[in-house]
């Protein structure tokens, strides 16, 4: 895994992520992933992109998605390519469960944070806890809208 990918309506939650992990606090434990935060700007990509298309670019590229709204309509949704593609090598999909909470709660950010942190250092030191897994919300034991 080379680094995390914001769909299209997560740039600005992926940069206030980054600015948590960029804190000295934090620095010790991110850095030594490096790990590339990437928008879909940096490859092209269309933001109108199909869930399947930016669900296999982030498989071929090494790259989990951080996304927070990508649903079940239609063979092309990214619940249907996750339910149809996912092997033991693919990697996951992180959802954050609730949008608005991540920009207007502290502690759900910080949460959030903590959390996707440990599942990042998992899938460098032990991968094969995580590849396979399909989608995984954030913060851990969240469902969506929660």
């Amino acid at each position: 895994m080379k680094g995390i990918l914001a769909d299209v309506n997560c740039d600005g939650h992926l940069k206030n992520l980054l600015l948590v992990w960029v804190r000295p606090e934090w620095h010790g434990l991110w850095q030594p992933l490096q790990l590339q935060c990437f928008f879909f700007e940096d490859f092209g990509i269309s933001r109108a992109a199909q869930d399947d298309d930016v669900w296999r670019f982030c498989q071929r590229e090494s790259l989990v998605l951080l996304t927070g709204n990508r649903n079940r309509d239609g063979e092309q949704s990214l619940d249907a390519v996750i339910v149809r593609e996912t092997s033991t090598i693919t990697l996951p999909v992180f959802t954050i469960g609730s949008m608005q909470r991540i920009s207007t709660d502290r502690i759900y950010l910080e949460t959030v944070v903590i959390h996707l942190l440990e599942y990042l250092i998992d899938l460098k030191e032990k991968p094969e806890t995580l590849v396979g897994a399909g989608r995984i919300f954030l913060p851990k034991n969240a469902a969506a809208g929660n």
